[in-house]
């Protein structure tokens, strides 16, 4: 499996950039750390994430939202029904 190719970008990682962007961000990287007070602080550009974790993400969150809402609604629900009490 080529560097770069979709199943790559799928699963994220090291697979998901080419050689070449990878050998860009060293480049970057050395020209930074040299022109930096602090080389020992700069740090390497992170990996990209994979389309799986970011589709896995995005359902923990919608399921997250869903359930904050429900809760939102059944508290609304019950104050109308406190408030409606004599």
């Amino acid at each position: 499996m080529p560097r770069g190719s979709q199943l790559g970008q799928f699963f994220g990682g090291p697979a998901a950039i080419t050689d070449e962007t990878e050998s860009g961000w060293l480049v970057e990287h050395a020209v930074i750390a040299v022109n930096s007070k602090k080389p020992s602080k700069v740090k390497r550009r992170p990996y990209p994430e994979g389309i799986y974790e970011q589709e896995q993400q995005q359902a923990h969150f919608e399921s997250q939202a869903h359930a904050w809402r429900e809760k939102q609604r059944q508290r609304r629900e019950a104050q109308q029904r406190k408030d409606e009490q004599p």
